[in-house]
């Protein structure tokens, strides 16, 4: 009877501070409707500006994902809406160069952290303070993360020997995988969720970057073909064009220096574009878009003091 009074009170609580919350922003919180398949995450390096990551797990749904139901409205409170409002941070510019790591430390020692950017409008906040060309900012490159377009878990891979390194997977008409730049024009495979195999894969020739070619698949089929066994690899080199082409695997493995996952990107065109570049500068005079660069270049950098305000409440 207590632990039933206990929460109870707690529900009643969290929802007089979603209701009380969202009246002070103006604005509805962050929702996503049960039974509604996401169209998956985009791949970095390719976002529009500002563009900010779809991921499949619930709890790490953006704000600006569509209609709810009451628990999607506890997302903002829980700090996973990547709004500047979340944040109470001061910027610190330092005018010494250092490494990216040993910037990292700095901060950790004198401050927080490296910066992390999570909006737009965090984004122009620093730029605000920093007035240096380029300067790290705390993203970097973790262990390498691969995901399907779709969202699927990646429980099946082929790749050859050489691999390594990048970002997008290609196929050949062997079946064999590999990994290029993602920016780069290749053909690619379409799919459509049926059971006809005849009418499953959709080789397409058209030279395009994995992101143009994620868009036309998602617009016209299903997804970029994804493939989840040794049987429908074999199935797929039946429609495999002879040169190879895109798939629907990516890599994400960028991650900020506080551990928090990338979920905004705004990289420059053509960026990430390097297997050895595992830490991120951005660039004041183009907008702040950003771009990888080897950890032991000496460089500007920005740290931050604060914490985020609306990561205090637990389900």
């Amino acid at each position: 009877m207590e632990k039933s009074l206990v929460v109870i009170f707690l529900l009643a609580g969290r929802t007089l501070f979603t209701w009380l919350t969202s009246l002070l922003y103006g604005k509805s919180l962050c929702r996503v409707r049960p039974g509604v398949s996401n169209p998956g995450p985009i791949i970095p390096g390719h976002f529009k500006t500002g563009q900010v990551f779809q991921p499949t797990s619930l709890t790490q749904l953006p704000c600006n994902v569509a209609e709810a139901d009451t628990l999607g409205s506890f997302k903002k409170l829980l700090g996973l809406c990547e709004d500047a409002s979340c944040h109470n941070r001061t910027y610190i510019p330092v005018k010494t160069l250092k490494s990216w790591t040993d910037a990292r430390s700095y901060c950790r020692e004198m401050h927080t952290d490296l910066v992390t950017v999570h909006s737009l409008e965090e984004q122009q906040q620093i730029l605000n303070v920093a007035k240096d060309d380029q300067f790290w900012i705390g993203l970097y490159r973790d262990s390498d993360n691969w995901e399907w377009s779709t969202g699927d878990v990646v429980s099946y891979t082929n790749w050859t020997a050489a691999t390594g390194g990048l970002f997008c997977a290609t196929a050949d008409a062997g079946g064999s995988w590999d990994q290029l730049a993602c920016h780069g024009q290749k053909p690619f495979m379409c799919y459509n969720e049926t059971s006809n195999i005849a009418e499953r894969y959709t080789p397409i020739s058209t030279l395009n970057t994995w992101a143009e070619a994620q868009q036309y698949c998602r617009q016209h089929h299903t997804d970029l073909v994804i493939i989840k066994s040794a049987s429908e690899n074999e199935d797929m080199k039946m429609k495999a064009p002879a040169s190879p082409f895109w798939i629907g695997l990516f890599n994400n493995p960028w991650k900020w220096a506080d551990e928090e996952n990338a979920t905004f990107q705004n990289w420059n065109i053509g960026q990430p574009d390097s297997g050895n570049a595992k830490c991120v500068l951005m660039y004041s005079p183009n907008q702040g878009k950003w771009e990888d660069w080897p950890y032991d270049d000496w460089k500007y950098f920005v740290c931050y003091e604060g914490k985020d305000l609306c990561s205090f409440w637990l389900l």
